[in-house]
Formats: C-alpha cells, structure tokens, sequence
C-alpha cells in the first residue's frame, strides 16, 4: 500500500504546477457522470469558490500535501538546472527546495467538459483509473457529479476525492423536483464547508445588513465578503456599527464545519423633528439637489444625519448648513445680503457713500462760508440771499440722504446676523 501511495505521488507531482512557483492554486476538477449537468456543475463551482476555497486537510492528508509540494519543488529546480545548462551557464551547490509543513491548502475548481470514456471511468470506482484521469487534467481531487431520475424528481449526488487518498466521501444526496437545483445551494454550501473545514472553521452569514455597515468581531473590526466571515469555531462577541442605526451587540457561539445563519434586527435612529426659521424672509430650502421647501419656515420630520441643507434668495448670498449630529431642535438661518458678501460690490458701495459725505460737508462749507459773508457785506442784496437759500437746502437734501444711506447699510447689517 505505501508503495502504491508513492508512485501515485511521484506520477501526481509530474503533472502538477508548483504553487509557489506559479502562485496558483492547485485545482479540483468538476467531473459529471452524465451529460446535461452543465447548469449542476455551474452550481457546485460557485459554491465550492465560496466556502470550499481553503482545504483544511488531516495529519494523513498534510503529509500528502507536504510530499507534493516537495516533489513538484525538485521538479521546477530541476528545470531550471536543466535550462541553465542549455544556456551554458555554470551551476554551483543548487539550493535545495525547502518546503514548510501546512495544514490548509488554497484550492480552485474548474468543469471538465463530460467525456463519456471519463464517466465510466470514474463509475468503475477504480482508484487508479481516477488518479490518472486526475492526473492528466492537472487536478490534486475530483468533486463527482451524478443524477437519478425518479418521475418528476431528480435524485442528485456530489461526491469527492482526493489523489492518493484512494476513497471517495459522499458529499450530498437529495431530491429535487423538475431539476430545480438551485434550491439545493444551502445544503450544497453546508455539505463543501463541512468537508472541506474538517471542523476547524466555522461561517457567519449575516442576512440583513444596511450599506456600510462595520462588524466588530472580538474588539477587531472584519471586512466581509458578500456578507459573510470565516471565524474559529468558539464563543466570539459581535458588534455591528451602521449609520443610522443603533449598534448592536450579541455573542454568538459557533460550531466547527457549520453555516451560521445570523438574522440581527437592526433599529434605525430616530431623531426629534427639525425646525429651521429663516429671518431673511422667504427662502428656498434645498436639501440634496431637491428642492424640500419654499418659505420663512422649515420642518424636517425624522431626519437623517448629516444633514446638508443649501438656502438660496435672490439678492442675497447662498448659505449651506451642515448638521453632523442631533443638536438644538430649532434653529434660526440668516442669510447675508450680496451686498455684503461681495468685496468688490461693497467696496463701490462704500466709495459713494464717503462721496455723498463729502460733498454734505463741502455744501455745509459753502453754507457757513455764504452766512459768514453776508454779515460782513450788505445782506439784503439779491444774490447774497439767493446764495445762502440754494446751499443750505442742497446741504440740507445731501444731509437727508446720507442719514437714510446710513439706516440702509445699518438695516442691511443687521439683517446678516
């Protein structure tokens, strides 16, 4: 028997890629003993990738492993002498392949396309016939495809096999009706998890989660693969952290080889409504790009953080309100006049105001300068009283409109608080 078991190992590594030289992993070949199975063998492939990806092999198993690695590592360094002396290149002391003992072995599946020869082949049961047919197609195992017909329903079996361990292990055997296979992917996912585990690993496969949700496994925050994460079997504590929703917290105790199946009722946040008053009068309310509102007053009824709101009024500059977090439930917006918000405008706008001033000054002037002489000259001259009733009323016009000049810009101010 140990004889036998090495010759299969010596003929296996012969045909197989080293997986460290070509960073592939070694493949498990899908093999049916029927045709028209496509649609089946699609369903095994894509579940195999999902859970049945990494082999957790047994003592017996490693040793088999190590052995092929070894053997298909003197096989590439082998090559590599032997091109090395095509070339005329000296070769001195060649390292010897070092390989580490594992007990995983990172695997991939593939379809073989239905072979009739194959087939019965493989139905003989014959060990060695599968070695070879394993061997020829580069695979370390096979997963076996087979069906029975019972009326409208379909009896489907999955088994596997691994090189050199000269035993097949059933895998799956149900019924379906009408060749719905699809209904057989949880109980297709469990039997390759199992099997493929060897109990040392466990499947959390959350049900319901919302966009970004973080998962806090053990303190250590874990990234999913379509809402699923490998754990060690054994009590862990779960945390799932989403925004808008309340954290929740369980601890979960997992079983080796199964597919935990965790439904967690997550409950959103609810928040106190939001009232927001503009003092700017009337204003547009978008929030989003859409428009939300349009009025004095705002009110946001089970609101979501953050909130990002824009106020727009023609005449006045655009003001955006950022909300990270629940604060006051009310809140007043004012929106500051373009006026005020333009350097370029409120520059112009303070020129003329020191040019009205100036010109109510010199008015003033001319006014006193007028007053003062009239009294040292003949007052009741025509032109004298002509003068002092035209600069005191145009002083007097350029006063007013100064003082409301400055009540429009006080008002205005006041306004942007």
């Amino acid at each position: 028997m140990a004889k036998r078991l090495a010759l299969m190992l010596i003929l296996v590594v012969c045909l197989l890629p080293l997986e460290a030289g070509t960073n592939q992993p070694y493949t498990i070949g899908i093999i049916s003993l029927k045709s028209g199975l496509e649609t089946l063998a699609s369903l095994v492939q894509t579940s195999a990738s999902q859970f049945a990806g990494t082999l957790y092999v047994s003592e017996k198993e490693q040793t088999l492993v190590e052995q092929l690695k070894f053997e298909a590592a003197q096989s590439v360094e082998a090559e590599k002498l032997h091109a090395a002396y095509e070339k005329h290149v000296p070769v001195q002391n060649p390292e010897q392949p070092v390989v580490t003992g594992s007990d995983t072995l990172q695997v991939s599946y593939t379809q073989v396309s239905y072979d009739e020869n194959l087939a019965a082949a493989v139905q003989t049961g014959d060990t060695a016939a599968m070695d070879w047919l394993a061997r020829r197609n580069g695979h370390i195992g096979l997963l076996i495809l087979d069906t029975e017909s019972f009326d409208s329903l379909l009896r489907v079996k999955v088994s596997s096999y691994l090189v050199g361990l000269n035993k097949t292990v059933l895998l799956l055997d149900e019924l379906v009706q009408y060749a719905n296979y699809p209904e057989l992917a949880p109980t297709l996912d469990q039997a390759l998890f199992s099997s493929s585990s060897n109990k040392r690993m466990s499947v959390v496969q959350f049900t319901e989660l919302p966009v970004a949700a973080s998962i806090i496994i053990d303190g250590q925050e874990h990234a999913l693969v379509n809402k699923r994460v490998f754990l060690e079997p054994g009590k862990h504590g779960l945390q799932i952290l989403a925004p808008g929703y309340k954290p929740v917290s369980e601890d979960v105790v997992l079983q080796g080889g199964r597919i935990h199946q965790l439904a967690l009722q997550l409950t959103p946040v609810t928040y106190p409504s939001v009232n927001l008053f503009s003092t700017s009068g009337t204003v547009d309310w978008i929030q989003e790009g859409k428009l939300v509102g349009q009025g004095s007053h705002l009110t946001l009824i089970d609101p979501t953080y953050p909130i990002v709101l824009t106020v727009l009024k023609d005449g006045f500059a655009k003001r955006i309100i950022h909300l990270p977090s629940a604060s006051s439930e009310q809140m007043r917006v004012s929106l500051r006049p373009v006026f005020f918000s333009d350097p370029t405008i409120l520059q112009e706008g303070q020129k003329d105001f020191y040019k009205r001033l100036r010109n109510t000054i010199l008015l003033f002037g001319a006014y006193v300068g007028c007053s003062t002489l009239s009294g040292m000259v003949v007052s009741d001259q025509n032109l004298w009283q002509v003068g002092l009733t035209a600069t005191s009323a145009v002083a007097l016009v350029s006063a007013l409109a100064g003082a409301g000049n400055l009540a429009r810009y006080a008002a205005l101010a006041e306004s942007s608080f």
